[in-house]
């Protein structure tokens, strides 16, 4: 596992291949219920970009505190990121993949 010091430097850009699975569970009736969340892309010079501190502010606009799971796959390679499952509340990268293609 690899902390995440600073999430806002964590980019995915959907032009550049990046495909999002963000997967939520939030902290409501003591039990979390896994959704499936659609995070909003944001412009960025001619493509669309989010990184890993928009993903977690978008979850907690709508779910409040939360864990979050994303999985980002690019043609060849892939991350899994945790949010949430440590006391310290920080993004770690717990997994590599191979990717889609």
């Amino acid at each position: 596992m690899k902390s995440i010091e600073n999430p806002d430097e964590v980019k995915f850009y959907r032009m550049g291949g990046a495909s999002l699975r963000i997967i939520v569970s939030p902290y409501q009736n003591g039990m979390p219920e896994d959704v499936l969340f659609i995070p909003e892309w944001r412009e960025c010079e001619g493509d669309e970009m989010l990184n890993l501190q928009d993903i977690y502010e978008q979850v907690r606009k709508k779910y409040g505190e939360s864990l979050i799971l994303a999985i980002v796959e690019y043609p060849t390679s892939g991350y899994i990121y945790r949010y949430g499952n440590y006391f310290d509340k920080k993004w770690m990268q717990v997994g590599k993949m191979d990717g889609y293609a």
